[in-house]
């Protein structure tokens, strides 16, 4: 293994829609999707600061960090990523009800 790998790459769009299906499948398997919501709306605002500060306490563990934990870091820490994110799981809520 080799560390630091990910250091120099750069997260694509393509990877950070790839990370919110993602993110939106394990959601609706669990049937989290209101508790989310609740979530999202919540937090959305101050996201970019919780990321930051997931970077800084990582920073001890960055050997063990992957470029798909910094695709995560990256597509949360995007408010445009997550109000799509709420779009689609009110609207999956919605078909639901």
């Amino acid at each position: 293994m080799k560390l630091f790998d990910w250091w120099g790459k750069i997260v694509t769009e393509d990877e950070e829609k790839q990370m919110l299906h993602r993110i939106e499948g394990k959601i609706k398997t669990y049937g989290a999707e209101t508790a989310t919501l609740l979530a999202i709306r919540a937090f959305k605002y101050v996201s970019y600061l919780g990321v930051m500060m997931g970077r800084f306490f990582l920073g001890p563990l960055t050997p063990l960090v992957t470029h798909e934990h910094d695709v995560f870091l990256t597509t949360i820490g995007r408010r445009e990523n997550l109000e799509l994110l709420e779009k689609a799981l009110d609207e999956s809520r919605r078909v639901k009800a």
